[in-house]
């Protein structure tokens, strides 16, 4: 049994494709009216597009005749206002309804008729963008951090190390006599190895193996957190530009996800070439995640130094020229041209189908 005191949602009632048809031509109607959707050239000239749009939208709402006239109609409004459509302007419409909270991504909302108002709309995907661009911040600012804690905690076990063998070989010395220096020299050295050993025997390294370990790791890790954020960054400013432009088409998301994937790929790549790198004078004294921020940022960027590194290893070579041949013009079958009278010494006979100097 159902419970009464559950407030049920309304099924969503799907549309006809005529009623569609008219929504969609009253809304590109509507958002033309106010002026502010595409910019005033566009306007001005689509709009005698747009009055015969209005004409035949009424007809359709009086329920006469065919709707294929307004089809055509809309066809023309769109093809004048190109590249923003309808579906490109009801992604990028701002509403206040749409955004309760931060994030309208955790807050959805819901129409009397159970739709999501922000179906199909821009602001989900532009805030999981701005999510995934903080996250990548964060966690590779974190890095940074952790780095420089276990860079300090291996500065401080080798100067233990290294405070622990000089004591020893100060000692060696002064058991020394003065004139035997070739034997402090070696005892000295004996008594420095030998108190290194002890003191990673007692301290038991002290963490200095785990600590290198974990270095090693996040300087691979690091490069493929800021390739992801200068991806991120990348698509936050051509998101940006078409809200404002409300030229959003959704149907190319995909497309934004495999480029944020692109950015990361790209920037542990870069950890491969860093050798490489340090010889291109333009990239010289840029560190590996500052370059990785900026492949990610331009993947083009990456491909040219592949193309520029594949060249350097494997040049191509060239392709052998085409051997010369002699033309020969023929009369006829099995003939012999006959002899130009006026031939000489100079005479050089030209290619086909390549004109003589004039």
């Amino acid at each position: 049994m159902t419970d009464p005191t559950v407030e049920t949602q309304p099924q969503k009632t799907p549309k006809t494709p005529r009623q569609q048809l008219i929504d969609d031509a009253e809304y590109l109607a509507g958002e033309l009216a106010r002026g502010d959707a595409v910019p005033v050239a566009m306007l001005v000239k689509a709009r005698p597009f747009v009055e015969t749009m209005l004409k035949e939208l009424a007809t359709a709402k009086a329920g006469g005749g065919d709707t294929a006239k307004l089809q055509l109609a809309m066809i023309d409004v769109v093809a004048a206002i190109a590249p923003v459509s309808v579906s490109s302007l009801r992604a990028t419409e701002c509403s206040v309804k749409t955004r309760r909270g931060l994030f309208s991504l955790t807050r959805p909302v819901a129409e009397p008729d159970g739709t999501d108002e922000r179906e199909g709309s821009v602001a989900p995907f532009s805030d999981a963008l701005v999510i995934a661009s903080v996250s990548f911040l964060v966690l590779a600012l974190a890095g940074t951090v952790v780095i420089a804690v276990l860079n300090e905690h291996i500065v401080a076990a080798a100067k233990a190390l290294a405070e622990a063998g000089l004591k020893s070989c100060d000692e060696a010395v002064k058991k020394a006599s003065a004139g035997d220096v070739v034997k402090s020299l070696l005892e000295a050295g004996k008594m420095m190895c030998a108190a290194a050993v002890k003191k990673l025997n007692e301290t038991g390294d002290g963490g200095v193996g785990l600590s290198i370990a974990w270095r090693e790791a996040l300087n691979v890790i690091q490069p493929v957190l800021y390739g992801g954020l200068g991806a991120c960054v990348y698509l936050l400013r051509s998101l940006h530009k078409h809200i404002y432009e409300r030229t959003f088409d959704r149907r190319y998301k995909p497309e934004y996800v495999n480029r944020v994937v692109l950015g990361m790929v790209s920037g542990g790549v870069v950890t491969l070439l860093v050798k490489e790198i340090g010889n291109i004078p333009e990239l010289a004294g840029i560190s590996a995640a500052a370059l990785a921020f900026i492949i990610g940022y331009n993947t083009d960027l990456l491909f040219s130094l592949i193309e520029r590194i594949s060249n350097a290893l494997f040049p191509k070579v060239p392709d052998p020229p085409p051997a010369a041949t002699t033309p020969v013009a023929v009369n006829g079958a099995n003939e012999t041209p006959p002899a130009d009278p006026g031939a000489g010494a100079n005479h050089q006979t030209q290619p086909p189908g390549k004109p003589g100097a004039k």
